[in-house]
């Protein structure tokens, strides 16, 4: 049989033979029937990670068939392209599967060939950089998994799918699905194929090295120039969510974190920074920690490192990775100390050439004894956060080229603020009822173009602990620091200004008895110019208390305040002889209402609109001159009490009044509409109740009073006052020295 098969083949090869050679053309037949293969793309002289990329992603994931449930992962990648069609990426995730009634825990390191399918459709040998991308990706991964204290790793292997859109030539936003396979052990559930499939969504941002790169000169932050050129300070907070916990109770163990930094830029990609933060959570048993941290960090700016230096970008990433040292402590334990290592990306968005928005999601690891009720990974606690502040960074260069263009010196301004807002201690913000009003009347008088001095009257109260009312009374002296004319030089039409403060407020505070308050203080403030006189201020402060009240219970010293106002503001010029004649309308009358607060009655406990008092004023004054003059008063208090019946304090007044206005301007304020009045003076009140006998007690009062002109005669005011009384004011004086009342009215005022 096979002889025969041998002939048949032989005979038909001797036949084909002629007509082959009859049939043969000149070349070769493939060149019409098949296509040329095309040329692969490559880079010209590739060097190892010379196309660098890294990338931050976070998501969900399904593993099992039966009784899953969508889980939480994150993750960090590194890779390289060693051509345009072919990559490689080492990438690290972690998060946590939901397998039936199972969470478990996991870390995995996985490496992945990535195939740019874009760049193959595209023709030719050149690859040029689209918009939108598309990618395959196939990998081997390793895990780490922990469950119910139980530790184990395995392997397993995925496919995938990535849409990728640069948003420039350096950055880009992924989408990417992958599904595959794990073993057993990863999800700690065994099945009879000893395999778990697995499925994942995630997204997120990534910056690479582009093909053509700009120049980094690496000389702006070096001599000549100053020390301070490169510096930058910081502010942000966000929600932080404690890994460790169970992940169906993501709202009871989330917490807080707020920062501070300071920091230089060594050149055009590395900077270092000290960071300061405080942090409040919960533990998986309900306790909740209290921490304070130092952390040194190590910040790269990816845009300039990968694309080289663009002063004019209004978006850049940095990377940032730092360890720490940290103090916490919660109800159940003793003071704790541990070291700490963190790392994030920072996105930044410029909203001038030297502030910036910044975005961070970041994850930290802590020692076990950190949060001791709370571990993620054996002896490691674990975090993740998302912060949000503002970044300033001063630029000596070109700063000095505005300064020297400034020509002569700027007039000095004044001005008079009033602001209010909320304080809290550090580690209460999670309780609303641990807020305290704050109000303050300032002054702050700029005597050079970027500093000045601000002096201050500060008044807080709350509820504390013990449910006795708790109140403060201090004078503030502040160093004001004008960055942004620091930085553009001085322009007093300038819509937007930040500035910044440090400084310390003395003073006494109140509840079950009297004590002394200090403490020293630093902050920001922006400014928003909305007319050439007036200022809308929002200002954060943070204080370190130096009371006895809280005698070795260091967290509850640290106190941030948010407060809001507005600043009038003044321009000093030389002084006008016309001042010292008396303004044509130099008598008038007044009418006035409103309602306050008196210390005397906050010790009685009660709903604060239950204490708040009723008062009247009625008087008369005169100017003068155009910057002097005296005004007496009669006021009238109701004092409400629902537990020993109300009471009524009327005071006899004198003050000496200044038109602040003309005063630091050294102009006549007689025709305009605005007018602000400073008061000081003293007065004789009397308490009455019935049943009880009259007391008498002197003190002293201060007011600051806005006006607006309605009519050439008329005047409606604002008046914001303190007043301090003698403790002979009350029957029973307890444990306090002096009586506070702040008050509030709003009356008419009219001129002849």
């Amino acid at each position: 049989m096979k002889r025969k098969n041998i002939i048949i083949i032989c005979a038909l090869m001797a036949v084909g033979a002629p007509l082959s050679s009859y049939a043969q053309l000149d070349s070769s037949a493939l060149n019409y029937m098949l296509q040329r293969p095309q040329v692969a793309k490559s880079y010209k002289n590739k060097k190892f990670m010379d196309h660098m990329f890294m990338e931050f992603g976070f998501g969900g994931n399904l593993m099992g068939r039966h009784d899953v449930a969508l889980g939480p992962t994150a993750e960090l990648g590194i890779g390289d392209w060693i051509s345009p069609e072919h990559g490689l990426r080492l990438n690290f995730n972690g998060g946590a599967y939901r397998i039936a009634d199972k969470k478990v825990k996991f870390a995995t390191a996985a490496l992945d060939y990535m195939l740019n399918i874009t760049a193959i459709a595209q023709p030719g040998s050149t690859y040029r950089q689209k918009p939108f991308e598309l990618y395959g990706i196939a990998g081997i991964d390793a895990t780490y998994s922990r469950a119910y204290n139980n530790n184990d790793h395995g392997f397993g292997a995925h496919l995938g799918m990535r849409g990728q859109f640069a948003f420039s030539d350096i950055t880009y936003f992924y989408l990417e699905p992958r599904v595959g396979v794990a073993q057993d052990n990863v999800a700690q559930t065994a099945t009879w194929r000893n395999l778990h499939p697995m499925a994942s969504v995630t997204m997120g941002f990534g910056v690479r090295m582009p093909d053509e790169r700009r120049s980094n000169t690496r000389g702006n932050y070096v001599s000549p120039h100053s020390f301070a050129d490169g510096l930058f300070a910081s502010v942000m907070a966000g929600p932080m969510y404690m890994g460790s916990a169970a992940i169906d109770e993501w709202k009871e163990n989330m917490g807080m974190t707020v920062g501070v930094s300071l920091g230089k830029w060594m050149d055009n990609c590395n900077a270092l920074q000290i960071n300061l933060n405080t942090t409040t959570f919960d533990q998986h048993n309900g306790t909740r920690v209290r921490a304070i941290g130092a952390r040194l960090d190590y910040l790269l700016n990816l845009h300039n490192a990968f694309g080289g230096l663009n002063p004019d970008r209004r978006f850049w990433m940095n990377t940032i990775a730092g360890v720490g040292y940290n103090y916490s402590r919660d109800a159940r334990s003793s003071n704790r100390y541990t070291w700490n290592a963190g790392a994030g990306l920072q996105a930044n968005f410029r909203l001038s050439r030297d502030i910036n928005f910044v975005l961070e999601p970041r994850v930290d690891a802590y020692n076990h004894r950190w949060a001791p009720k709370a571990y993620t990974f054996g002896n490691i606690d674990a975090t993740a956060s998302l912060l949000a502040g503002f970044v300033y960074t001063y630029h000596e260069g070109l700063s000095r080229k505005i300064h020297d263009n400034e020509g002569a010196a700027a007039m000095r301004r004044s001005s008079f603020a009033l602001t209010g807002g909320a304080a809290v201690r550090l580690f209460q913000y999670n309780e609303w009822k641990r807020y305290m009003p704050v109000v303050r009347m300032s002054y702050t008088h700029w005597t050079a173009p970027m500093t000045g001095w601000r002096y201050s009257l500060q008044g807080m109260f709350g509820r504390p602990i013990n449910k006795n009312y708790y109140g403060v009374a201090t004078a503030g002296f502040d160093w004001m620091t004008d960055l942004t004319a620091l930085t553009y030089g001085c322009d007093n039409t300038r819509t937007l200004s930040v500035r910044s403060l440090l400084g310390v407020n003395l003073g006494a505070e109140h509840s079950d008895y009297t004590r002394l308050n200090t403490d020293v203080h630093g902050g920001g403030q922006l400014a928003f110019r909305v007319s050439p006189n007036v200022n809308i201020l929002a200002e954060t402060q943070l204080g370190y208390e130096l009371t006895s009240r809280y005698k070795g219970a260091r967290s509850h010293r640290l106190q941030p305040q948010v407060q809001v106002g507005v600043e009038y503001f003044l321009q000093r010029s030389n002084r006008n002889k016309d001042l010292d004649e008396a303004p044509t309308k130099k008598n008038f009358v007044f009418l006035g209402a409103g309602t306050g607060i008196y210390s005397g009655n906050l010790a009685l406990g009660g709903s604060l609109g239950r204490n708040l008092t009723i008062l009247t004023d009625v008087g008369y004054g005169r100017w003068f001159n155009q910057v002097s003059g005296i005004q007496a008063s009669v006021g009238n208090t109701v004092v409400p009490s629902h537990r020993l019946g109300s009471k009524t304090v009327t005071a006899l007044r004198a003050d000496y009044m200044m038109n602040l206005k003309s005063a630091i301007t050294g102009e006549s304020t007689e025709d305009q509409s605005i007018q602000l009045t400073g008061l000081i003076g003293a007065q004789v009140a009397a308490s009455t109740k019935k049943h009880r006998s009259t007391n008498f007690a002197p003190g002293i009062h201060a007011a600051i009073q806005t006006g607006v002109m309605v009519t050439p005669h008329t005047e409606l005011y604002f008046e914001p006052s303190a007043t301090m009384y003698t403790k002979n004011l009350e029957t029973s004086v307890c444990c306090s020295p002096i009586k506070v009342e702040l008050r509030f009215s709003i009356g008419t005022k009219y001129h002849f």
